[in-house]
């Protein structure tokens, strides 16, 4: 899906005319799009790897767990008679090591993920674009819709209240946003706008 910041970035003209870059430039300001979708991207490549994590964690946190439980009731059975507060400092300093190794390990399995820009690739097709002005309530606005060469279907708009791309908008009222069918589950009555905030 065409990002319009990107596309502006790379420097289309008016009539989508693409002026040839005469060798690897960074694109200005890429970083600013990187940022915007990259932690939706790192979420569905890191998902299997984050549930199996947590499952790992989990384990062992439960078996350290089990461990100093059961050297804590030791401790406090003894098979030979302890003065009262020795014992009790003997707990603890088992709970202040529990403790103590459970926080390393939630460290242990933290995931420290880093990412950044290595390459942009740019695709210049032909496309037919389409101005459509929509109306809701008293607001008016214009769109664009775009089809590329050989496409059966018009590009999905991008919501301007999440990361998401929807084929069937929803516009908000107060400055006639578009929003997906995630930001806007229900389209009747007065949706909830992320980007307004209201």
């Amino acid at each position: 899906m065409p990002e319009e910041g990107f596309i502006a970035a790379c420097g289309v003209g008016a009539e989508g005319a693409l002026a040839p870059w005469p060798e690897p430039a960074v694109v200005p300001g890429a970083e600013q799009w990187l940022a915007r979708y990259a932690p939706e991207v790192e979420e569905r490549a890191l998902r299997g790897v984050r549930e199996a994590t947590a499952r790992r964690h989990a384990r062992d946190y439960e078996r350290m767990a089990a461990y100093y439980a059961a050297m804590v009731a030791e401790a406090r059975a003894p098979r030979r008679r302890v003065d009262a507060a020795a014992m009790e400092a003997k707990v603890q300093h088992l709970l202040a090591e529990r403790d103590c190794k459970l926080g390393d390990l939630a460290d242990r399995f933290t995931l420290r993920v880093h990412t950044r820009l290595a390459a942009a690739l740019w695709v210049a097709a032909p496309v037919a674009r389409v101005r459509m002005r929509v109306r809701r309530r008293k607001g008016s606005r214009e769109l664009e819709l775009r089809l590329p060469a050989g496409a059966q279907v018009f590009d999905r708009l991008p919501c301007e209240g999440c990361l998401g791309t929807t084929e069937r908008p929803a516009l908000c009222d107060e400055r006639l946003h578009v929003l997906c069918e995630t930001c806007v589950p229900l389209a009747s009555g007065r949706p909830h706008c992320p980007a307004c905030g209201t």
